[in-house]
This record gives structure tokens, C-alpha cells and sequence, in this order.
């Protein structure tokens, strides 16, 4: 296999070899002609770049009823583990929901069993996302509502965030009109972006 070798003046070398195997045609790597640089690697990022992204996407309905407490949305849980200990996390929640009679709906974003309390407001309930919708007299309406987050684990173990819904009253149904009717359907997603730090 051919290479290049490049020593160090402290007597280490750094290698540029040549694929493991033969490419199907030749390849071009191009260095830059007006600027220096410094070659990124995924153990050496640059600041900003996106490391590494899961996504969940839930297309079927469930529903939480009154006085359950927060309770976790099945299909809108993801594992990510980290890269590197001081990256970040951005995690990015949209859900269909429709609140049966006229009342708040919150959620909320948990790592694994624990509630993220940095996520949530510091007055009333604490949700992540909350909302209220009174559309005069006709209830259940399926509305859509969002959220963004940075996290930091501070750790390079595997982290399986989830979303947490309660109803303030009444029946919480995600992804479709209410508890009974199906004719007006959505979907509902969860993204986790690793970010270098």
C-alpha cells in the first residue's frame, strides 16, 4: 500500500496512506491554495459542526388521560451518545396534539427516568412547552407546538432523551383530533444533534 511519510522533528511520523481498498476510480483531495488550515478529524472538529444527528419520527397516534402526571410520549424517544465530553446537544421537539375541552396541555423533556429541569420555566407548572388553545366553541382541534434546547451531559455516555406529555384536564391525544376520531391526523418528531464544542 503506497504513503506518504511525514516525520517529526521529535522523531514521530504522521502517515497519509492509501485506502484499504481500491477505490473505484482515482480520488482527489484538494488542500487550499489562499489560506492555511488545519485538517479536521472527527476527534478534532471544528467548533459548531454537527457531530452526529438521531431522529424520531412518530406517524402513529397514542393518547394520556386526566390525572395521570407527566407521562412519556411512546415514539418520541432517542439514544445519542457523545463523541467528547464537552459537546453539546440540541434537541428539537414538534408535536401534534389535540386537548380534549379547554385546557393547557404541557410537556416536558427527560433524560432517561430524570426530568431536564433546566429546560423548563422557573413559574407555574415548569413545562418545556406548554399551550392553551380556545378556539371558541369548537374543541379538540389538532394544533402543533415547538421546542429547542441545549444540553450538556458532560459525559461521553449514552443518553436516551424523552418527551414527556400531561393534560391539564380532559384527554391529551398526539398526532391526532381527540380520543375518538381519526379523520385528522399529523405526526410528531424528536431530533438530537451532537454539536462540537
Amino acid at each position: 500500500m503506497s504513503q506518504i511519510k511525514l516525520k517529526h522533528s521529535g522523531g514521530n511520523s504522521v502517515i497519509i496512506a492509501a485506502p484499504d481498498s481500491n477505490p473505484a476510480s482515482d480520488r482527489t483531495l484538494k488542500l487550499p491554495s489562499n489560506a492555511d488550515g488545519t485538517v479536521l478529524t472527527t476527534t478534532n472538529p471544528k467548533q459548531g459542526s454537527i457531530i452526529q444527528v438521531q431522529h424520531a419520527f412518530k406517524k402513529d397516534s397514542t393518547t394520556i388521560a386526566a390525572n395521570s402526571g407527566f407521562t412519556a410520549i411512546s415514539g418520541l424517544s432517542k439514544s445519542i451518545t457523545m463523541s467528547n465530553a464537552n459537546n453539546k446537544i440540541i434537541i428539537l421537539v414538534t408535536i401534534s396534539y389535540a386537548q380534549s375541552g379547554f385546557y393547557f396541555a404541557y410537556f416536558k423533556l427527560y433524560d432517561g427516568s430524570s426530568e431536564i429541569t433546566d429546560a423548563t420555566s422557573t413559574g407555574g407548572t415548569g413545562a418545556f412547552i406548554s399551550n392553551f388553545f380556545h378556539p371558541q366553541t369548537i374543541t379538540n382541534c389538532l394544533i402543533q407546538v415547538s421546542g429547542a434546547y441545549e444540553f450538556s451531559p458532560n459525559d461521553t455516555n449514552q443518553h436516551t432523551i424523552n418527551v414527556y406529555g400531561d393534560p391539564q384536564q380532559g384527554t391529551l391525544s398526539i398526532n391526532r383530533r381527540d380520543s375518538s376520531a381519526s379523520l385528522i391526523t399529523s405526526t410528531s418528531s424528536l431530533t438530537l444533534m451532537e454539536v462540537a464544542a
